[in-house]
């Protein structure tokens, strides 16, 4: 495989499993370090210049992961940055990663919170509320924005060019979904399944990337979502839910 695979979520939405799950059951990726398009932003604790990037392009294949939007302007005021990412994009088989928006918002509070004690001054209820991390879209809460992630990638000019793995998908269907990627990829995948997902059993993983694990599971919004809450979501969402394939009846249940 020559070309670049370029995986794409929302955070918080299975990306890290993604990428060691590819990383441990295709050879081609297995030795190559992770790149990240958000170390080219400058306050990056990581950050890359535009030529150090590229440089890495050069040992192929390389897995990239970004959260980045299809279309972007502030995040990288830098003209050859933009340059860089555009041609990423472009030049990169891609994956989009989406995870049903009720548990992502569960584990992002949970994750922002253990990594900046102010989030610990807001209830579940009051985060959700919020403006978005994205420093160009302030004027949408979290809700909105990950229905915005969601629809502008699924509905972007590289719609054709995706294959969407869900968090679901992984957790269930977890070897039917390394084969989807080798068909994807036209790659042929290890013989020998290396699960990475949490409470598999299985160590000695070849690579790992986790960032802030957490459980792993499926349905943890309903420990935190409030009716107020949930009719926020399904005025926001709950149509993008639905077309994605989620069940929203435990939803009306819960919000009855």
């Amino acid at each position: 495989m020559d070309d670049n695979l370029l995986i794409i979520s929302h955070r918080r939405s299975g990306t890290h499993l993604t990428i060691d799950s590819i990383r441990n059951n295709f050879d081609c990726f297995r030795s190559q370090p992770l790149l990240t398009l958000e170390t080219l932003q400058t306050a990056h604790g990581e950050h890359q210049t535009p030529d150090e990037f590229q440089s890495e392009l050069a040992c192929r294949p390389r897995i990239i992961k970004t959260h980045y939007l299809p279309r972007f302007n502030d995040l990288l005021p830098d003209a050859n940055s933009q340059r860089l990412v555009n041609f990423v994009y472009r030049n990169s088989k891609k994956i989009y990663v989406v995870r049903n928006g009720l548990d992502v918002l569960v584990s992002l509070y949970e994750f922002r919170k253990s990594h900046n004690k102010r989030f610990e001054e807001y209830s579940f209820g009051e985060f959700i509320r919020l403006p978005t991390f994205d420093p160009e879209h302030k004027d949408l809460n979290k809700v909105e924005y990950w229905c915005r992630h969601v629809t502008d990638w699924l509905g972007s000019d590289y719609q054709d060019q995706l294959l969407m793995v869900s968090f679901e998908d992984w957790i269930l269907n977890y070897e039917q979904t390394l084969d989807r990627i080798a068909g994807f990829l036209e790659l042929n995948r290890d013989r020998r399944t290396t699960d990475v997902r949490i409470g598999s059993g299985q160590s000695g993983a070849a690579t790992n990337t986790t960032v802030a694990g957490r459980k792993g599971k499926i349905g943890d919004w309903s420990n935190y979502f409030a009716a107020a809450d949930l009719q926020l979501f399904s005025d926001n969402a709950g149509q993008l839910s639905k077309e994605l394939g989620y069940d929203l009846s435990p939803f009306s249940q819960a919000s009855s």
